[in-house]
């Protein structure tokens, strides 16, 4: 097999189902391939003769080996386990002859088939029925591309013409294309093909018409269900390639069975054949069609007719044919040989000049021999068996040509003698007999050849034989003849003249020579000078050798032909000098492809597959900044990253070098552009701290190896980065507070963060006290600086102001807090020391103004409002001017991971690529292709400036949360108002969302979900009737009722969360009907601090009422130990952070969470959606199990909508 070294790779391809679709005209191929180590698709090309050996191939990957595993898989996939290619087998196909009988039927223009109303059906109907219909909408939407393409194959634009002869193409242009062109063009065609590549998986059944023939099948796929109807006539057609597929019926040979023996009668010249007797019966249950009988529900027997299989004997006259369709059967009784066995000869004339044939097979003679025979294809040698030879010249064992008859028949033979030794045919007389020398002028120099002497030649007529040489025409030579004396061919020209006049050149002795001369030949690149290279053509074998592109010359014996292995690329084929300005495009384009050929590279010519980068000196400089040097290292050898810059400066784009050849234009060398001022004397570079996170995370830096000089301060700092260790700890002695262990490891993170120049986002779950960490850092940078000046900035949702004021009043008694809210905010009088406590609201008004003061720490609590890009907020926070910037948040990635960037950008701003890179980067990659590689990427990228903890890896000591999904069924009312709503908007919008062209009306489908979920609340919401809820019964109401009341009888304080302010509304009456105290936090609550203060401290206030929105956020709610929320959101990240108001620091009881949840509705369904989708954010930061919704896709939508 090809491609030998990919074999194990292509059969894994192969095997798993990532060779997939073929295309092929003739001979031709292009395979779609997938490589999921690469998440690539890719098209190997692959090309057959005649003889079916691969004459070309490559494929769309570019590799620089000879061959890749995807062009092995591809080539399983033709053959896939048989002798013979799919071109090959496709001609006799089931498919093939089932598709020519439609196209027959219904013509070649797909205009013909009417397409159904609902889509992805198409169907014809005249004397035949024709259907498809598919099952998914990616076959829907390929189907389709079929179909209605109005797309126009050309000789240029469609592998179809590949193999299409000059005068069928210009049939085609003339608008008269022969039939087979016009099924090769259409969609049957496509269709045969597309269903042969996909066979092993498709179920063929047959079913009988009205009058019990099958002329009825469906063929059946994983992704279409096809139906044909046709005639008998057309049936008859069609059952001989039956064989091909695995149907329902079957070709029965039940001669096969019967034959039991066979031998072979030397005597009679016949085979003898026994067969078993049975068989009988068969007649009664036979239903001829044509040449056939079917069997119902099993299959077709062939007409017994004169199938020479049913005869006793086999007469000599009827070996041959039968051999040729039965010897497969036959070898099991007799040594059958069916490989072709070549036909040979001995040739000579006796005295008379009468010319005798004696043909044999394996030696001279052995036809000759008693009871041997030789049949129009096959002969029979006794004790050896029969053999499959070529056409015999003559039937007979001797055969005697008289003296008359030798001239017309070497005029007849000419091109067979030119295969027998000594008996080869001249078209030029014996008087003009050509040879051929070397001239000093380098040219061949064709003259006339003396006759042997005294060897007497045999008068033929037309003809002479001389013995040992041929024939020679007697004939005066030809004015047109181009081969004749005098004739001088240049050196460069000697390959096209072989090849144009090879017949003429046949004729000359020991022009042409069957030996090859050499074992090897190839090219010597190597690097001459620094600024050249040289490629040198040497090969292995005889001395004093010439070559003539695709030939080699011998003196004294010839030019052989090269195989193509060793025939060298044009410009190649003598020795070549590349200079520095031509070096691009021979990287480029010639060395890829000149490698094959290379019996010797130069080391510092070969491309390395991998390189990493390798510190073997670092230090930290007073600045703050590092001080290092790196080399570059490859599986070849390392080269200091001094003589990268260098080339880089002078614009080279390829870098010849002890560890290979580098291409300077790849990711690994783009930044050491931006690198400060390079000291070429040491060979070290000043980093940033940033620039060398960013750096080990996408190369990943290898330490030192232990022997070398600096290797031991080197590790040392090496590792304090990569565990974020400070030389001087944090004293946060200004902290009225003392802080947990896991809070003190993240105060030491940030102030790394802080003593590198860094920032960061703390995702810490909610309720781990991030805002007491954030205290701690700044109580830590009073005690540490020396300046005059140190302003704080805290930019928190407004929910949360009072919040962050009381915790600051509380903790940091002695920092000045200035709160810049409110109509009568001012930044006049503002402390030189202290904290600013504003809102994003503020923020995005007071841009300019903030942007104007220098903070040495900004700190953005609930910084995921800010993960629009686009956002007029998240503009605001990018002009503000501080040394280090904090967010705080829970939940890092709420939608995508375009969110995670902007968070960056805010913190970090310029550290992530713009917003073009980091979608070819890691967003596409990672969440269409599910790119691990990338994934890891962007996980090593931020991780230094993330850190998540869990609440179940460092809160052993909170009390257990259980959450518990409470079930309930909609009432009778409900369920009318719920089919009601689903009638109005239902199908139009189901409709809209399977055209898969027409844009998604995001705004109907939300509306109509939002009103499903209030019916699923209470019908009370659709009445706008909170007042007179009672009177609609809610069955989710009626299990929120229960809960209530338990949880009041157990003295529980209760937390409850809703979306919809008539549910609050409704809650809150209930409430007061029963006398119960509640506080509440909605949207337009305004002294918010009194309300939390109540709940938390007012033993008789047992209920907390709040909306997501406005109260799910930043605040603490530990005096609950229940939590229910009534309706679900879109997004779970937003629920747990709303349970994370009541499981946090500070809570003494378990909590106990209640999701209600109304069956059989669109609740139930955003419960499972949101539960599927909770990975992406936990792959991405690592410590996290929140869950998301993204974006819903189409299919999603229609499986809400759906009751």
């Amino acid at each position: 097999m090809p491609f030998e070294k990919f074999r194990e790779k292509g059969k894994d391809l192969f095997r798993r189902g990532f060779v997939r679709e073929v295309l092929f005209s003739g001979p031709t191929y292009q395979i779609e391939v997938y490589d999921p180590e690469e998440q690539e698709t890719y098209w190997p090309f692959l090309q057959f003769d005649e003889d079916l050996i691969l004459k070309d191939a490559f494929c769309s990957c570019f590799s620089d080996e000879e061959g890749c595993s995807h062009l092995a898989g591809a080539y399983l996939k033709i053959f896939n386990g048989s002798d013979l290619p799919f071109h090959i087998r496709f001609r006799d196909s089931f498919w093939n002859h089932l598709c020519q009988i439609f196209a027959h039927h219904t013509g070649y223009e797909t205009r013909l088939l009417e397409k159904k109303k609902a889509g992805g059906v198409y169907r014809f109907e005249n004397d035949v029925f024709f259907q498809i219909e598919t099952k998914t909408a990616e076959s829907k939407k390929q189907l389709a591309e079929w179909i209605e393409s109005t797309r126009k194959e050309t000789p240029e634009t469609s592998l179809k013409f590949s193999n299409i002869s000059q005068d069928e193409i210009l049939r085609w242009k003339e608008g008269r294309p022969s039939p087979s062109l016009r099924y090769a063009l259409s969609f049957w065609s496509d269709l045969a093909k597309w269903m042969m590549s996909f066979e092993e998986n498709a179920e063929v059944l047959f079913k009988e018409d009205t009058q019990g023939f099958p002329t009825h099948i469906e063929t059946l796929f994983p992704s279409y269900t096809i139906t044909w109807k046709m005639g008998v006539k057309d049936l008859e057609g069609l059952i001989s390639s039956i064989e091909t597929v695995e149907a329902s019926l079957k070709i029965f040979h039940p001669v096969d069975e019967k034959l039991i023996g066979a031998s072979y009668d030397p005597k009679r010249v016949s085979l003898l054949l026994q067969h078993a007797k049975g068989g009988e019966g068969i007649s009664k249950l036979a239903r001829p069609i044509g040449n056939w009988i079917y069997l119902p529900e099993k299959g077709f027997l062939p007409l017994l007719g004169d199938s020479l299989l049913h005869r006793d004997v086999v007469s000599k006259e009827e070996i041959s044919p039968f051999l040729d369709q039965y010897s497969s059967i036959i070898e099991s009784f007799l040594p059958v040989k069916r490989e072709i066995t070549p036909l040979r000869y001995h040739l000579k004339f006796d005295k008379k000049k009468n010319w005798h044939f004696h043909p044999y097979l394996l030696e001279k003679g052995d036809l000759q021999e008693k009871n041997a025979v030789l049949f129009s294809s096959w002969a029979y040698l006794p004790e050896k068996g029969f053999f499959h030879i070529d056409e015999p010249l003559f039937l007979e064992k001797k055969k005697v040509l008289p003296l008359s008859e030798v001239s017309s028949f070497v005029n007849q033979h000419k091109i067979w003698l030119g295969s027998q030794e000594g008996f080869i045919t001249h078209l030029a007389g014996i008087e003009t007999l050509l040879t051929y020398s070397l001239t000093p002028n380098q040219t061949f120099l064709f003259h006339p050849q003396v006759a042997t002497q005294g060897e007497e030649g045999l008068d033929f007529g037309d003809w002479i034989y001389y013995p040992n040489q041929g024939f020679f025409s007697k004939k005066t030579v030809r004015v047109e003849a181009i081969v004749r004396p005098g004739l001088e061919v240049r050196f460069s020209d000697i390959s096209r003249f072989i090849k144009g006049n090879r017949e003429e050149l046949e004729g000359i002795s020991r022009f042409f020579s069957s030996r090859l001369p050499l074992s090897e030949r190839g090219l010597h690149i190597e690097i001459s000078s620094p600024s050249t290279l040289r490629i040198k053509p040497v090969y292995r074998g005889d001395e004093g050798l010439l070559f003539f592109g695709d030939f080699v010359y011998k003196e004294g014996e010839g030019f052989c032909e090269l195989p193509a292995s060793m025939r060298l690329p044009h410009g190649y084929d003598t020795e070549r000098t590349i200079s520095q300005e031509r070096m691009k495009n021979f990287f480029l384009h010639d060395l890829p492809a000149l490698k094959r050929y290379a019996l010797f590279l130069d080391p510092q010519l070969q491309t390395p597959h991998r390189a990493d980068l390798e510190i073997d000196y670092l230090v930290r400089l007073p600045s703050g900044k590092l001080k290092l040097r790196l080399f570059v290292q490859t599986e070849l050898g390392k080269i200091p990253l001094t003589e990268i810059c260098k080339a880089r400066e002078k614009k080279l784009r390829f870098l010849f070098s002890e560890g290979g050849l580098l291409d300077l234009s790849e990711d690994l060398f783009q930044w050491v552009d931006k690198l400060a001022p390079v000291s070429y004397d040491d060979h070290t570079i000043e980093l940033s701290t940033l620039e060398y996170f960013r750096l080990d995370a996408s190369f990943g830096f290898l330490s030192p190896p232990e022997t070398t000089p600096f290797s031991v301060i080197t590790r040392s700092l090496i590792q304090e980065l990569r565990e974020f260790k400070s030389p001087e700890a944090p004293n946060p002695k200004g902290l009225k507070s003392e802080l947990r262990l896991y809070q003190q490891t993240g105060l030491h993170w940030l102030w790394f963060l802080y003593q590198n120049r860094l920032s960061g986002l703390l995702c810490d779950d909610m309720g781990l006290g991030k805002t007491h960490q954030s205290m701690a850092l700044m109580a830590s940078i009073l005690a540490k600086t020396d300046l005059s000046s140190v302003r704080f900035l805290v930019v928190c949702p407004t929910s949360v102001i009072y919040h962050w004021e009381e915790k600051l009043k509380v903790f940091l008694p002695s920092v000045t807090v200035q709160t810049f809210h409110g109509l009568k905010r001012s930044l006049k009088n503002l402390p030189k020391n202290g904290v600013l406590l504003t809102t994003y609201g503020v923020a995005r008004i007071e841009k300019d103004n903030l942007a104007k003061i220098s903070f040495e720490l900004a700190i953005f609590d609930e910084v995921q409002v800010a993960k629009n890009a686009q956002s007029r907020i998240h503009a605001s926070l990018l002009p503000i001017k501080a040394r280090m910037r904090i967010g705080l948040t829970g939940t890092p990635i709420e939608n995508n991971l375009k969110e995670l960037k902007a968070l960056f950008d805010v913190v970090l701003p310029g550290y992530m690529p713009g917003v073009t890179a980091f979608r070819r980067l890691f967003l596409n990659p990672i969440e269409r292709e599910f790119d691990e590689e990338k994934k890891a990427l962007l996980r090593g990228l931020i991780r230094p400036f993330i850190l998540r903890r869990r609440k179940t890896e460092v809160l052993q000591e909170l009390p257990e949360k259980s959450v518990d999904k409470s079930y309930c069924d909609l009432s009778e009312t409900q369920i009318a108002l719920y089919r009601k709503a689903l009638a109005e908007r239902q199908d139009a919008l189901i409709s809209e969302l399977r055209d898969t062209e027409a844009a998604v009306s995001y705004i109907h489908v939300f509306a109509l979900l939002s009103k499903l979920k209030q019916i699923c609340n209470h019908p009370a919401l659709i009445a706008k009737d909170p007042k007179n809820y009672k009177k609609y019964p809610s069955g989710k109401w009626d299990l929120f009722v229960e809960l209530l009341q338990e949880a009041r009888a157990s003295d529980q304080k209760v937390v409850i969360f809703s979306q919809y302010l008539y549910m609050l509304d409704i809650i809150e009456n209930h409430l007061k009907e029963h006398g119960w105290e509640y506080s509440q936090i909605r949207g337009d609550t305004v002294n918010r601090k009194e309300e939390l203060k109540r709940f938390q401290e007012d033993p008789n206030c047992f209920f907390f009422i709040g909306s997501l929105q406005a109260a799910g956020l930043g605040i603490d709610l530990t005096a609950a130990s229940v939590v229910i929320l009534y309706d679900r959101w879109w997004n779970a990240a937003r629920e747990n952070q709303a349970i994370d108001r009541v499981h946090r620091i500070g809570q003494k009881c378990g909590v106990q969470v209640y999701k209600l949840i109304t069956k059989g509705t669109i609740e139930e369904k955003i419960d499972r959606m949101i539960t599927r989708k909770g990975k992406l954010m936990e792959e991405i930061v690592t410590a996290d199990d929140q869950a998301l919704l993204k974006k819903f896709t189409r299919s999603e939508l229609i499986d809400l909508l759906q009751f």
